[in-house]
């Protein structure tokens, strides 16, 4: 192995990593390596943001900043409070600065694969690929030629496999083959990027454990009602190769660190069993804050479009990504909010994930009342929040409702949903389409059976940190902070995380700040073209999280 090859720092992130599913696989014997290196790390929880979704959790995790001050909440997020569209995560969009701009700036060559909601890829010292929300039609690489030296390799480069799509609905060999493939790909380009440009930092992130996660979860965990422990054996046996090879590479990243240099295994939240659906906007037609359009129109004519795309979606695909974006294509889209009189309606949830809830209040509809505009958008507020907890109540669902103003903070903080919510702490499901009742005990999607939880996984391992597990729950904000302080690097001042001095052993429990206020990276801000809007939200909806 040459110098070249070798790395100061690894920030491996494992999307949806879980000690529930790790803790198996290692005493499985299915994860040797990462067994050893966490005897010899420090290891614990890793806090995630409200919500727990990977579109803003990554963001927040490479700024260290709340939601608040980065704008994302969610995949999909406002620009305006007077709005009531949703527009996506993208890295011309967010606020603050990620860890690797200021190092890249400070002389670091930095490598970075499959970054979630990184896109459009931008120049920095290294080299860049973008992960889940990125097409092949977008700048998902920088520098742009590696892109045709990425689709080159056998296997080419691939982001997702769209497990949503009906075609794995009943065929369970074909989505293990394709997850495995995906990992193949990814380390292929891993193992190209670092030969053909070493770098000093690394920072891939795998997400097929995300997908997995969500996919079979009932395979493992006793909890879920589809659990079968005669096939449980069985099913971690097919999934063995996928894991082996995460073993593997993360046995390799330890190997290649520099003297002194520092693993970090990262993930954006934790997961758990789903079972279960809450149609929040039938509740809140049914308690009188959203009125509906003339059903017979509206109502059949997202079912029309829905079922087409399902019986036809397959043959339609490549006419549909021709008219991305488009008004025709904006047309044969469904749409929920098609369906509501916006004009008569007070509060409705808008095109968000299923992990948590998220209400929105119509700031028009309160503009025309009569009296302040700001007491009657609260005592709505505060109305529909303790109805859903007495809902809870009623019908045997934990429902936990959480005041934006209270968790976070920052200028952008008024773009988040004014209501959010969960459901028997992600057990159920939370759903902006309307349902047949408010709740079901049934799958969101036919396909996903385990869903996003707070608590992540974090362990560290190199010279620096303390081995064992960590008495303290750490939150996802502290990895920007604990970067630079690991790399030795002063750290920018107003960050919203703090160094994990109690992981650190004697040597790094000096902290350096800068002096004064950095002036944030600002990124080339197109705002992005409806057609990329529509592309992200296309692929979001393959992962089944629309």
């Amino acid at each position: 192995m040459s110098d070249a090859e070798r790395f100061k720092l690894v920030v491996l992130g494992i999307d949806g990593a879980s000690w529930k599913l790790l803790d198996i696989l290692m005493n499985k014997g299915r994860m040797p390596k990462l067994k050893e290196i966490v005897e010899r790390s420090a290891y614990g929880t890793l806090e995630s943001i409200v919500p727990p979704v990977t579109g803003p959790a990554w963001p927040a995790m490479a700024t260290g900043l709340n939601p608040g001050r980065v704008g994302a909440f969610d995949f999909y997020n406002r620009r305006s409070v007077d709005e009531l569209e949703l527009y996506p995560v993208r890295a011309d969009q967010i606020s603050g600065m990620a860890y690797w701009d200021l190092l890249s700036a400070r002389g670091f060559r930095i490598g970075i694969l499959n970054y979630p909601m990184l896109l459009p890829c931008y120049p920095l010292n290294g080299w860049m690929v973008a992960g889940i929300g990125a097409g092949f039609l977008q700048e998902w690489a920088f520098p742009e030629h590696f892109q045709k030296e990425l689709l080159s390799l056998d296997p080419p480069y691939e982001f997702i496999v769209p497990y949503a799509s009906d075609m794995y609905a009943n065929n369970t060999d074909l989505l293990l083959r394709d997850y495995t493939n995906l990992l193949k790909a990814r380390l292929a380009a891993l193992n190209h990027l670092i030969k053909r440009s070493p770098v000093d930092i690394l920072v891939p992130v795998i997400s097929v454990s995300d997908f997995i996660s969500h996919t079979m979860w009932h395979w493992w965990d006793e909890d879920h009602p589809h659990f079968s422990r005669d096939e449980a054996d069985d099913r971690m046996e097919k999934l063995g190769e996928i894991w082996e090879m995460l073993d593997g590479l993360i046995d390799d990243l330890s190997r290649k660190l520099d003297d002194g240099g520092h693993l970090m295994i990262v993930s954006d939240h934790g997961f758990g069993p789903n079972y279960g659906v809450f149609h929040i906007n039938t509740w809140l037609e049914e308690n009188g804050f959203l009125v509906r359009k003339n059903l017979k129109i509206t109502g059949w004519s997202n079912k029309l479009k829905g079922k087409l795309i399902q019986l036809f979606g397959v043959k339609l695909e490549p006419f549909l990504k021709k008219l991305q974006g488009s008004k025709a294509h904006l047309l044969l889209r469904p749409s929920v909010k098609r369906e509501i009189d916006l004009y008569k309606t007070q509060a409705l949830a808008l095109e968000t994930t299923d992990v948590f809830g998220m209400v929105f209040l119509n700031q028009q509809y309160f503009k025309k009342l009569s009296g302040g505009q700001a007491e009657n958008l609260e005592n709505t507020k505060k109305i529909i929040s303790k109805g859903l907890v007495q809902f809870g109540m009623e019908n045997n669902l934990s429902i936990k409702v959480m005041d934006p103003a209270e968790i976070y903070h920052g200028e952008k903080t008024a773009l988040s949903p004014e209501i959010i919510f969960s459901v028997d702490d992600g057990r159920v499901s939370v759903s902006h389409y309307f349902g047949e009742s408010v709740f079901e005990k049934k799958l969101f999607h036919p396909i996903k059976t385990g869903n996003h939880r707070m608590e992540g996984v974090f362990i560290g391992f190199g010279p620096g940190f303390v081995p064992g597990q960590l008495s303290d729950r750490p939150n996802l904000l502290d990895i920007a902070p604990t970067v630079y302080h690991l790399l030795g690097e002063a750290i920018p001042l107003g960050l919203d995380g703090d160094v994990m001095l109690s992981t650190l052993n004697e040597n790094f429990q000096k902290v350096r700040y800068l002096d004064k206020q950095i002036e944030e990276f600002k990124h080339d801000d197109d705002g992005g073209s409806q057609e990329d809007d529509e592309m992200i939200k296309e692929r979001l909806k393959e992962l089944g999280y629309l």
